[in-house]
């Protein structure tokens, strides 16, 4: 959707090299919405319209609608939600509204079974795509012993007494929540072929640095309800 009017979606289409001028139908059946539109030379076209949409995205409720572009030679079919992302100084807003910033929102990666958890954010909105911190599940020692979930729980208490500090600190999120399985990671007795840096084990266990942040959430959470 269009930040600054959130009654208009807009987008763009581009087609193969040399596919030349092209007729592209546009179709969200849900809302009763089909768009004919034609290409340029180089197969470009961009549209803008009014959605006519009963729901947006929210945490709460991450709708999605099914659309599909047809060509005289394809046909693709995607499920994609529609929402406005803006800045407003300090704040990101989602559909116009203030963005909690404890929220968390779950996005696939390219690798089988992570959870990948970003809070975006842009211009003064400060908001880290990362902390990070490998270990592996029931290895135990010190704070200083690599590999150990006293090590990645004393990371995350520094990491974030130094990012409470930041004004425009908006947002922040783990990588990854989830242990997960990874050809790459091969360190035996360690990683064992799973990426190890979740705050919650393959088998569901959560590590110390879970609670670490869970309180740091809740923390920010009541001082933010306070204002």
């Amino acid at each position: 959707m269009v930040p600054g009017s959130p009654n208009e979606v807009s987008g763009w289409v581009q087609l193969s090299a040399n596919a030349g001028i092209q007729n592209v139908t546009l179709e969200i059946a849900e809302t009763g919405i089909k768009r004919s539109l034609t290409t340029d030379t180089d197969g470009h076209i961009a549209f803008r319209f009014p959605p006519h949409l009963d729901v947006v995205v929210t945490p709460e409720n991450p709708k999605l609608y099914e659309v599909v572009f047809n060509t005289p030679s394809r046909h693709v079919r995607d499920l994609i939600g529609f929402r406005t992302v803006e800045v407003r100084e300090t704040q990101i807003l989602l559909n116009g509204k203030p963005l909690a910033k404890s929220r968390l929102v779950r996005i696939d990666d390219d690798v089988p079974g992570p959870f990948r958890l970003t809070v975006v954010g842009f211009s003064e909105a400060t908001a880290p795509s990362r902390i990070r911190c490998r270990r592996s599940i029931r290895h135990h020692g010190g704070p200083e012993t690599r590999w150990s979930e006293e090590y990645q729980a004393n990371l995350y208490v520094h990491q974030l007494n130094m990012l409470k500090n930041i004004p425009g600190l908006a947002g922040l999120s783990p990588w990854v929540l989830m242990d997960f399985h990874s050809p790459r990671r091969p360190l035996p007795g360690i990683q064992d072929y799973f990426n190890r840096k979740g705050l919650i084990a393959n088998r569901g266990e959560r590590k110390r640095a879970f609670y670490v942040l869970q309180k740091f959430y809740q923390q920010r959470q009541a001082v933010s309800e306070t204002h």
